[in-house]
């Protein structure tokens, strides 16, 4: 059965994703920062793209990224069940920006960063020191996994459109 957590398809895209993830990473951070300058949404995009590619060409970066941001993620996602769920019972305007810089919050924040990259950088450690062949990774783009992927985004998008209605007016 196809899924799509299947562990095969996951990591034959495991380059891209973590190619956009860099590029959008950094490009936000330029474009916050405007360290080019006002107006300069090329540089910033050309510059975010070249430390894209250059992640991209090294392995052991590209394997610290792929193991570390599923556990940014979660960080992220618990902090967001943590926010709504005091909220939910009373706590009045809880501001994300203000209880990032109460000093117990940011130092557990920034030690849990820690802890997740000197993880990343222990598990991914061993892994690059040996390269290993699989002949199922140079295999043509037929493939039952991605096709079975490629079946159920077209049936989601169709159901999409069917429940929202007619969206193209002619």
């Amino acid at each position: 059965m196809v899924t799509f957590l299947s562990n095969g398809l996951l990591t034959r895209f495991s380059g891209l994703f973590v190619f956009l993830f860099v590029f959008i990473v950094i490009w936000g951070m330029l474009e916050s920062t405007k360290v080019f300058g006002k107006g300069k949404e090329g540089a910033n995009a050309l510059v975010a793209l070249f430390v894209a590619i250059f992640v991209i060409l090294s392995e052991r970066v590209t394997a610290i990224i792929s193991f570390a941001s599923p556990w940014f993620v979660i960080l992220f996602i618990m902090i967001f069940f943590i926010l709504v769920g005091a909220k939910f019972f009373g706590g009045e305007g809880i501001n994300f920006t203000e209880l990032i810089k109460e000093p117990g919050v940011y130092w557990s924040l920034v030690i849990i960063g820690i802890v997740i990259l000197l993880v990343s950088f222990i598990q991914t450690a061993d892994k690059n020191a040996e390269i290993v062949e699989d002949d199922e990774a140079q295999t043509p783009i037929i493939d039952p996994q991605l096709l079975g992927a490629i079946v159920i985004f077209l049936i989601a998008i169709f159901a999409v459109i069917a429940l929202t209605g007619n969206v193209v007016k002619k």
